[in-house]
């Protein structure tokens, strides 16, 4: 047999491999590649080798990225974790949930922990650095919180206060309608992401004090005109924190402008909560 029908053999064989996938895991990249007679690969040393690196370095720049893609980090100690929060750090936050979750003043507020510790921390680290995932697991806490509690009997709609767009823009997302979204999974109440919206920018409220917190927010929601006459359920409204009540009595007193009825609102914190 020449040469050449000893190659082309080689060539029809490397095809028929080809055709196998369980095969084609099992043995070596090269042998796809060079043809192969007696055990012998037909192919000059260099040429196999120029052919190895470049697979090589591939396999191993894909490696590093994969580790990376599937390495997730503790948001608050930066440990190795599978969620968004070590275990440690979920203990430290859950022991800022506050029993008595329910109050009145005027409107119904219902809070899952105080804005203090491991919680304050938390919600820092998801609006301040970037940490989106952690509003999944807030939610969903707040979420079970509601169902034990069942604070109201009839079926809500469930609004997330707005950003204004230049501060969406900033943040590149609505924590609050991140929230909002585990929330409603856990409590399978429906979800409005854009009934309300927030028309005016205005100035961050943990800088001022409580008078100049509601003329800061004076006319900053308007309620959608697509939303306006879609729904004659109450209204709950979801935010990440409730301090002086402002940024609520704002959103309420615009949805009320409209005829439209709110139960209250549902936050992860309240500030100056007791446990």
């Amino acid at each position: 047999m020449s040469t050449a029908d000893r190659v082309i053999g080689g060539l029809r064989r490397a095809h028929t491999r080809t055709q196998r996938p369980e095969r084609l895991r099992s043995r070596n990249y090269l042998n796809l590649l060079v043809c192969e007679y007696g055990g012998t690969v037909i192919a000059p040393k260099e040429q196999v080798k120029e052919m190895a690196e470049p697979r090589q370095r591939w396999r191993s720049r894909l490696s590093g990225l994969l580790d990376w893609v599937m390495e997730s980090r503790c948001a608050l100690c930066n440990r190795s974790t599978a969620s968004s929060l070590c275990l440690d750090c979920q203990r430290q936050v859950k022991q800022c949930q506050t029993k008595n979750s329910l109050l009145r003043e005027p409107d119904p507020v219902f809070a899952w922990g105080g804005y203090a510790g491991a919680l304050k921390r938390s919600i820092t680290a998801l609006k301040y650095d970037n940490q989106p995932k952690l509003a999944a697991l807030l939610g969903q806490w707040l979420g079970q919180a509601w169902n034990i509690a069942a604070p109201v009997q009839t079926s809500l709609l469930v609004l997330p206060i707005p950003l204004h767009q230049d501060k969406l823009k900033q943040r590149g997302f609505n924590q609050a309608e991140l929230i909002a979204e585990a929330f409603c999974k856990q409590t399978q109440l429906p979800l409005e992401r854009h009934a309300l919206m927030r028309i005016r920018a205005t100035e961050a409220q943990f800088n001022l004090v409580a008078e100049a917190r509601e003329q800061n927010l004076t006319n900053a929601f308007q309620v959608n005109p697509k939303f306006q006459g879609r729904s004659s359920k109450s209204v709950l409204l979801l935010d990440d924190i409730y301090t002086t009540g402002a940024t609520a009595r704002a959103a309420i007193q615009a949805l009320q402008q409209q005829g439209i009825s709110v139960w209250g609102i549902a936050a992860v914190a309240r500030a100056g909560f007791q446990r």
